[in-house]
């Protein structure tokens, strides 16, 4: 069986969300029991207050677990602190990519402060995992795709609006933008209107652990009405192929 990748996980505590994984070493023992190989990780801290401090978080966690990996996180209100930090990043084996959320800066993805950051970072070609709770959002996240050499990594699927993806018209979706589905907004269907809209090659394993338990998105999977080539392409081969990785398990 080939490893599991999952591109979308989180270190560190939230607000008022209770999580018993919120260590280091919870977080990877939960990616373990769930049969996931390797994790890419960004900071609650990052994402909710500062990403300076946020950043330290995920990095002390990427070297001290060998499961996880890291998103450097920016911020568009914040744009020479987020070039900064994508810099100082720049080296480390094992930050791999950028994460960001535009419901948290209220700026849309194709805004010319989003575009100023990406810009910056467009020679190093880094996948970015956009949070895009909302159809509107996922659009905006294709106006930046087209100007970014790397490849963007859409989370959530438009969130409630994720049906509104059948409305997407060929030839509108970048050829350097894939889907994470995962959310709260599961439904029945949702993994194989992803398939049918992005491509059995463009689907993605996020878990959105340690917000939720990877068997969250693992059950929405192994449910859809897809083939077991398909679903291994989206557990394993999608995300592998994005950042870079063979089939060697942890």
């Amino acid at each position: 069986m080939k490893p599991i990748f999952d591109c979308h996980a989180h270190c560190g505590p939230w607000c008022g969300i209770p999580t018993r994984a919120s260590s280091p070493r919870a977080l990877a023992a939960s990616l373990e029991r769930s049969g996931i190989d390797r994790g890419v990780v960004s900071s609650a801290r990052a994402l909710l207050s500062d990403l300076v401090s946020g950043n330290d978080d995920t990095a002390r966690a990427v070297e001290a677990e060998s499961r996880l990996y890291g998103y450097v996180y920016v911020d568009p209100l914040r744009i020479k602190e987020s070039i900064r930090e994508i810099e100082r990043f720049a080296g480390h084996p094992k930050f791999v990519g950028l994460k960001t959320r535009d419901s948290q800066h209220g700026l849309p993805y194709d805004s010319p402060e989003y575009r100023a950051v990406f810009e910056a970072a467009a020679s190093r070609r880094l996948p970015a995992l956009l949070h895009v709770f909302s159809f509107a959002s996922m659009k905006a996240a294709f106006g930046l795709a087209r100007g970014y050499p790397g490849t963007l990594i859409l989370a959530h699927m438009g969130g409630a609006e994720w049906p509104l993806t059948r409305s997407i018209a060929p030839g509108e979706i970048p050829p350097n933008v894939v889907i994470d589905p995962v959310s709260s907004f599961q439904g029945p269907g949702k993994y194989e209107l992803a398939v049918r809209i992005f491509g059995e090659g463009n689907v993605l394993f996020g878990s959105d652990c340690n917000l939720f338990h990877p068997g969250w998105t693992l059950g929405a999977i192994e449910s859809a009405a897809l083939s077991e080539k398909i679903k291994e392409r989206i557990l394993s081969d999608n995300v592998a192929r994005i950042f870079g990785w063979g089939e060697q398990a942890v």
